[in-house]
């Protein structure tokens, strides 16, 4: 998950690819699938040891 919202990883691709000024919506984007990605992992955590 930390590599889903790491500023540094984000701005090494929007150099590599040329996108100017697409940080924040690039983050903004990344936002909703983190916290579904981290939602399922919880629960099966919470399954798994309960």
């Amino acid at each position: 998950m930390g590599n889903m919202t790491c500023i540094h990883n984000i701005v090494a691709v929007c150099s590599v690819l040329g996108l100017s000024a697409d940080e924040g919506f690039i983050l903004k984007r990344t936002v909703v699938p983190m916290l579904a990605y981290g939602a399922i992992a919880a629960v099966t955590g919470a399954l798994l040891l309960g």
